[in-house]
């Protein structure tokens, strides 16, 4: 039996528009412009350099999960040997990154907050899986789940900043 994916094919490449973008900034004020430099080195220089193992990791959970899920044993393989000590290392450069202002920084909080919520859901639910304790792997999907709605919720605010502090798509 095929299982719901918890994470949309949206949500396993979730930086793939981030990653294409080419930024210009239109500067209206002092503060706004330290702002939307912050934001762009925030993006182009510290969360790009890290992406990629974000979406490796993510890429491997979904490649076990939903459609294309097959069998417990594979998802916990997975997780143990692929999504877990990738996403672990994503997670400790995310933390890593200290923007300048209090705007990114807040929006930062939220990605960093979601990021844990995500790889604790994929922690618990190997222990799940390993312990073969069906409750416990209810809480990891509710975690996993918790850590997509937040990651989204910064991705939404990224482009709500962006468009707050005139950061604009290039061509």
């Amino acid at each position: 039996m095929k299982k719901k994916s918890l994470l949309p094919y949206s949500f396993v490449l979730p930086l793939s528009i981030i990653i294409s973008l080419g930024i210009s900034i239109n500067f209206e004020g002092c503060a706004e412009r330290k702002v939307a430099v912050d934001l762009v080195a925030y993006v182009n220089q510290e969360i790009l350099d890290i992406a990629n193992l974000e979406k490796t990791a993510l890429s491997k959970y979904a490649s076990v999960t939903g459609v294309n899920y097959k069998n417990e044993h594979d998802v916990y393989e997975t997780l143990k040997n692929d999504v877990i000590p990738v996403y672990k290392r994503f997670l400790e450069l995310l933390k890593k990154i200290r923007p300048e202002t209090d705007e990114v920084s807040q929006l930062h909080i939220i990605y960093v907050n979601g990021s844990e919520m995500l790889y604790s859901g994929f922690v618990y639910k190997q222990q799940a899986l390993e312990r073969k304790d069906a409750s416990y792997l209810l809480y990891a999907n509710k975690q996993i789940e918790k850590g997509r709605i937040e990651t989204e919720r910064w991705r939404k605010k990224l482009m709500e900043l962006y468009k707050q502090v005139g950061v604009k798509e290039g061509k």
